[in-house]
């Protein structure tokens, strides 16, 4: 049984605080006006002489029920006027093993805190002799503080209060009276039937329990079933800055490096349609690294399952299993009116009966805002609606944005918003998707599975559940399914499936012939426009329009067909419309062009614009061959000067989608491509030149083996030589008969010669062994399980990255043999491979097996694959595991899978070790870490705690320095409420890093006094920042006095200074950072000062820049641009045009674009400044929002 947010909230609102003098104690609502509370807390008083509080509210005591004079029993009842209130559920325990919650008060020398506990009921025990003594319930595992004694002992296994909390014992834990003892008080107590009419519910537990339902179930394109939230997640890729997948980044020296291209499993992932294909991902991430953050922003291309993941956290937040101390608001952000306080007044209105509260919360900081579609409000609204959620932010209220890739605002976010990137489903994903929608025919979801796995040109496009359901649609409704050889064929299968699965439900009786026109039409018309959403009355009219002669047609009800009935359409905004997806508008955009014969004049316009690279490429699939080879070759043909690469490119991603091209012609695109992957046109071409040829050899059968076999000749140009590593890699992609066969010849050879040696041999075999696992050629899964135990790691990893691509059921034996007595490298890729079967029942096994272990690599390894991964464990399991062991990193390694500590039983063990002063302070220091990320409520009491231990300084700064953002600010009232000021001079050092990290505006003015006293030369630097990134005023005076100061000495601080003046991002700042420019001469400092002026954001700054960007403007003290520039030659100046460009994209100014485009295409410039300069120009040109605005 789980423990729900909503049994949390409804236990807490029936909890009120006794006070009698000093002496503080709880009890609980069992009946209308009736508290039930230990009779030690009232013990001897009258019902004058306690006061009694419930929400807020002092209540009227009425009476005092107690048991008569010698009697043992230790409960009381106490009477009250109020009778509007919520009531538990009591009733005697029928278990005497489950976990169980309680919520009450403690007393502290700064006020009340009330605080939840957790623990595991472990029996019953004896009080007294056997004659008089009483049973009490054994708690273990939870903390029983001084101000529990009275609260209600909640069982969540049975549902209900079993008991009421006596006392703590020593061992930590506790004590609770069972609650059938309370017949001794009212013998009829609790034979009773007491009314709980809806109303009787607190306002929150209703809230939570509605808001629990709405979230239950997603449901997709509008069908007539609903799939299970907890059934279907998203994962998630952690990105910087920049769209692209490749980023900029400031090494430790100061300099700009360029953070190049890793391997290319996801390469088919794109993030919208037109936008630069990705060329790498970062790392996934799991949900808890997305919510430990008090500001995120989830971007990501439509249907790619944004919307899913938020109502996801909503779920599993109500459920209890997240931010137990977070209330969820909900926001469809298209669903509000923009305007000051817009976020108020809409739960105003969406949430009467609980808006109250709501409020409180907000008002308190104790929501966590899931703002979705950011890119459905106005672009004229962003800056009102990013103000807002910045002064919800700053009352402590934690902030989840969803926006697509193309429409973020860059520079209207603060830069304390982490960005995530959404890429969809995961291959167990995908599975577990089509078995759930095919729940009643497993063997139609397991055939299209195996047809996505074989048909390399739709792995990728599976990875969106919006276009991952459309396969699904037209599976559905053809029962001989078979994927079309290519898209075009595919997007025209998915519409008309849509338009004809509900014929019958039809109010305009328009076929689907006549829709489909009038789509078509109204697609083509906005794409050309360069709109995305388009008004009603504009819609209306081309509907009435595309309609013709069939008069006795209603517009309206075309319209709501459309919308309501075929979900081809979809509301954007009151009175705007959209497609469903993008992908719907560019493909009827090509059926118009191609039904209307326009499209060789309107594409030869538009060929150098990317928007149109997928209306181009969908128009060649839509075509005959002759006419395809026509529009092919006014891309690009032979003819065309050898720097139109970029046109060759498209040419052959269009052939692509053509399997009809003349083959000639696709020779003669491939032999190109080849020359583009030697050449030196642009920074990443090679590699670009690689997969459009692979994508080429995918479609036209043969072609492969033609375009290479004359490149592998020995008296070949060497200009056209193909390099081996490159061959490989397209063989990888291509994944065709003679790939195939090529692939399976490399591995034989392998295997019969020596294991090689030599760096360049070894990468050779890594490289066949990965393009293996590309191509899924799995009647080799044998052999890649062999090479686990190559004495060569880099082999052992390349056939792990291999068999994770295979999507088989791998046999398992074989690896477990690994785990079991292979060398530690092959046991942590063996564990690597055992994660991937997803088997909650096996991954169980391997953690008792390996945690029982004394190899630390596994502990490691299993930890970080069990974060990644949508597993969960036997908490009694791991309770057990951590009990027996007397490994401190083991334990340490436990703690770090936070998600396991959302059980109650693990969570009351958690606290004990976070709690607990006198406990090993490896353990302690990563119990805390954990409990900061699993809930706040705490922090007070833990601050308390830690500032009481021996080892407070470590301990105290390990907290600061792992805090998530999320707990900023409660942290920081903490740091002022409970630290004398002695103590927080003690730790300056450790709490300004704090304030830098997180920008904690509540210490602002602590800061700005202690920046007043003398400090030394490293604090006074630490608290300039911390001034800085608070935004402070005085912090200008003080950066004007340290750049003053000219003698080398002072140049760490004047990079201090610098570095601040960027935090600031203020108009006075800017001023002194241009005019520094002309002065300094360090190149350290100058590059600060550039940096510093990206973080401006403004034109300003973005003009100098630009303006710096060409040599012949640098300032005269600069290194002289007359230096020799040869290709690959690191000159001292190359840090400084670097630093430009890296600040140039932190700025994300659109006039950037071209000067960057130039750089990029400057021959005898170093590569990595243009490979550096073409990231930031695509970053710019996608990330500036002006991609698909609207009308």
């Amino acid at each position: 049984m789980e423990f729900s947010r909503a049994d949390d909230a409804h236990l807490r609102a029936t909890v009120a605080t006794i006070r009698r003098g000093p002496e503080i104690g709880t009890a609980f609502f069992a009946a209308p006006g009736v508290l039930i509370t230990c009779e030690h807390v009232v013990r001897g008083a009258t019902k004058d002489e306690i006061a009694v509080f419930w929400g807020g509210e002092a209540l009227s005591v009425q009476r005092i029920l107690t048991p008569p004079n010698g009697s043992s029993l230790d409960l009381a009842m106490i009477e009250v006027t109020q009778r509007q209130h919520p009531i538990v559920t009591i009733g005697p325990a029928t278990t005497l093993i489950s976990p169980v919650f309680s919520y009450g008060f403690q007393l502290t020398e700064r006020g009340y805190y009330g605080y939840p506990s957790y623990g595991v009921l472990a029996g019953i025990t004896r009080e007294g002799n056997e004659s008089g003594g009483r049973d009490l319930f054994h708690i273990v595992d939870a903390l029983i503080a001084p101000g529990l004694s009275g609260a209600p002992l909640f069982s969540v296994t049975e549902k209900r209060v079993i008991g009421v909390v006596k006392k703590s014992r020593p061992e930590r834990g506790g004590y609770a009276i069972p609650i059938e003892q309370i017949a001794e008080l009212d013998p009829g107590f609790l034979s009773r039937s007491f009314p709980r009419p809806e109303d009787q519910q607190s306002p929150m537990t209703s809230y939570f329990r509605r808001v629990a339902a709405e979230h239950e179930f997603v449901s997709l394109l509008d069908l007539d079933r609903a799939l299970r939230l907890d059934e279907i997640f998203v994962s998630l890729t952690l990105t910087r800055s920049g769209i692209s997948g490749q980023r900029l980044s400031v090494t430790t020296g100061g300099s700009v490096s360029v953070l190049t291209r890793t391997g290319g499993s996801l390469r088919m992932v794109r993030r919208d349609r037109g936008s630069p294909q990705r060329f790498a991902v970062d790392e996934s991430v799991s949900l808890f690294d997305v919510i430990v953050h008090s500001k995120a922003v989830i971007i990501g291309e439509p249907g790619c399952g944004k919307t899913t993941l938020l109502r996801h956290i909503v779920s599993r937040i109500c459920k209890g299993e997240l931010l137990r101390d977070r209330v969820p608001v909900f926001v469809k952000l298209s669903d509000i009116k923009i305007e000051v306080g817009c976020i108020e007044n809409w739960l105003r209105i969406a949430q009467p009966q609980a808006s109250s509260v709501l409020l409180e919360a907000l008002g308190s900081g104790s929501c966590v805002l899931l703002l979705d579609g950011f890119d459905e409000a106005a672009r004229e609204h962003h800056g009102t609606l990013v103000r807002e959620v910045e002064r919800l932010a700053a009352s402590g209220n934690q902030i989840l944005v969803t926006c697509r890739s193309v429409s973020l605002p860059r520079g209207l976010f603060s830069s304390d918003f982490r960005v995530f990137e959404c890429i969809g489903f995961n291959v167990s994903q995908q599975r577990r998707f089509l078995r759930q929608w095919f729940s009643e025919s497993p063997e139609r979801a397991s055939r299209l599975e195996r047809q996505i796995n074989s048909h390399a040109g739709v792995i990728g496009f599976a990875r969106n559940p919006l276009l991952l359901s459309l396969m699904a649609v037209v599976a559905e409704n053809e029962q001989d399914f078979r994927l079309p050889v290519n898209r075009t064929a595919l997007y025209g299968k998915a519409i008309r499936a849509l338009l004809e699965r509900r014929a019958t439900s039809s109010r305009s009786g328009v076929p689907t012939r006549r829709k489909l026109a009038i789509l078509k039409g109204v697609a083509s018309k906005h794409f050309a426009s360069g709109h995305e959403t388009f008004t009603e009355d504009a819609l209306l009219e081309q509907i009435e329009e595309g309609l013709g002669r069939q008069r006795d047609a209603d517009p309206d009800k075309v319209l709501h067909d459309l919308v309501e009935i075929d979900g081809v359409l979809t509301v954007h905004s009151p009175q705007r419309y959209r497609f469903l997806h993008l992908t719907f508008q560019e493909f009827l955009t090509a059926q118009d062009l191609v039904a209307s014969k326009t499209y060789l004049g309107t594409l030869a316009a538009v060929i150098e614009e990317p928007r149109w690279e997928e209306v181009i490429r969908l128009t060649c699939g839509l075509l005959s061959a002759h006419d395809a080879t026509v529009l092919i070759r006014g891309i690009w043909n032979p003819e065309m000067e050898a720097s139109a690469v970029g046109r060759l490119l498209l040419a052959a991603r269009a052939a692509s989608d053509c399997s009809s091209l003349d083959f000639e012609h696709a020779t003669s695109i491939s032999v190109n491509l080849v020359v583009a992957m030697s050449g030196n046109a642009r920074p990443n071409q090679s590699s670009e030149a690689e997969e459009a040829l692979a994508s080429l050899c995918r479609t036209y059968t043969g072609l492969l083996e033609r375009v290479v076999e004359p490149l592998t000749r020995k008296n070949v140009d060497s200009t056209l030589r193909i390099r081996l590593d490159s061959f490989i890699r397209i063989m990888g992609m291509t994944a065709d008969a003679y790939s195939a066969a090529m692939l399976r010849s490399f591995l034989q050879q392998l295997a019969q010669t020596k294991e090689p040696k030599e760096e360049s041999d070894l990468a050779l075999a890594g490289r066949v062994i990965e393009a293996i696992g590309q191509a899924t050629l799995t009647e080799l899964n044998d052999q890649l399980v062999e090479a686990l135990s190559s004495a060569s790691n880099y082999i052992r990893c390349a056939a792990t990255r291999a068999l994770t691509q295979l999507q088989i059921n791998q046999e398992r034996q074989p690896l477990l043999a690994i785990l079991q007595s292979g060398t530690q490298d092959q046991k942590v890729l063996a564990l690597t491979l055992l994660f991937s079967f997803q088997d909650q029942v096996l991954t169980t096994r391997l953690f008792e097996q390996i945690f029982r272990g004394s190899c630390r690599a596994l502990h490691k390894a299993f930890a970080f694959h069990f974060n990644r991964a949508e597993i969960e464990l036997d908490p009694t399991v791991v309770a057990a595991v951590w009990s027996e062991s007397s490994d401190r990193l083991a334990i340490c390694h436990i703690f770090s899978m936070h998600r396991c500590f959302l059980s109650p039983l693990l969570f009351s063990k958690l606290k004990l070790a976070a709690f607990t002063p006198d406990s090993d302070p490896m353990i302690r220091v990563a119990a805390i870490i954990t409990l900061l990320k699993i809930e706040s409520e705490s922090i007070p009491s833990l601050v308390e705690s830690v500032m009481a231990g021996e080892t407070e300084a470590d301990t105290f700064r390990a907290v600061l320095a792992a805090a998530p953002s999320a707990r900023a600010d409660i942290l920081a009232r903490s740091i002022m409420d409970i630290l004398t000021e002695s103590q927080r001079r003690k730790h300056l050092s450790a709490i300004l890093r704090f304030v830098v990290a997180n920008r904690v505006t509540a210490l602002r003015p602590w800061v700005e006094s202690v920046a007043a006293e003398a400090l030394s030369s490293t604090e006074m630097r630490q608290c300039l920042l911390a001034l800085a990134s608070l935004g402070s005023s005085a912090y200008i005076d003080r950066a004007r006095e340290l750049i003053g100061d000219m003698a080398d000495a002072a140049i760490p601080d004047r990079i201090i200074a610098y570095r601040g003046l960027g935090l600031m991002a203020h108009p006075t700042a800017r001023e002194i950072l241009l005019d520094r420019l002309e002065i300094e001469v360090d190149q350290a400092i100058v590059t600060e000062i550039i940096l510093a002026l990206g973080q401006q954001g403004d034109a300003l700054s973005a003009s100098e820049l630009i303006n710096l960007l060409d040599p012949g403007n640098w300032p005269a003290n600069w290194p002289p641009p007359e230096l020799p520039r040869r290709q690959g030659d690191q000159r001292p100046s190359d840090r400084r045009r670097l630093s430009i460009i890296f600040a140039l994209e932190q700025g994300m100014n659109p006039n950037a674009v071209q000067p960057l485009a130039k750089v990029a295409a400057e021959a005898d410039e170093d590569n990595q400044i243009r490979e550096a300069a073409l990231i930031a120009s695509r970053n710019i040109e996608w990330g500036s929002g002006a991609i698909g605005a609207g009308e």
